[in-house]
């Protein structure tokens, strides 16, 4: 018998597994609003998006308001900090949907 070993990590697929995602139309609705908010254009806005999905989601562009500065950056944009705080304000905590309040730097909370 060999002998037992401690676990020393467990990882779980969050979203789409234990949480259940967005509904596309909610996405599409959140990314025209928030490039209108920030004065982008959203083809521009959704790919540097995606661009960054590595560095948002392990938390290196910081809280929403970051992530959307950073993200305008990289298209060459300067939005006011009223224009970044209207969609950080809709996305970045106080949407509670099913009872399950959504906090921190995601974008959209789960249906």
């Amino acid at each position: 018998m060999s002998p037992r070993r401690a676990v020393r990590a467990v990882v779980f697929d969050l979203f789409g597994t234990l949480v259940r995602e967005f509904r596309h139309a909610e996405w599409d609705r959140w990314f025209r609003a928030t490039a209108e908010a920030l004065g982008v254009d959203e083809g521009a806005f959704r790919a540097a998006w995606r661009a960054t999905s590595v560095e948002r989601q392990t938390g290196g562009l910081g809280d929403i308001e970051r992530n959307l500065r950073a993200i305008c950056a990289r298209i060459g944009a300067r939005p006011s900090e009223e224009a970044v705080a209207r969609p950080s304000r809709s996305a970045g905590g106080s949407t509670t949907r099913r009872g399950s309040r959504c906090r921190g730097p995601r974008m959209p909370c789960g249906r």
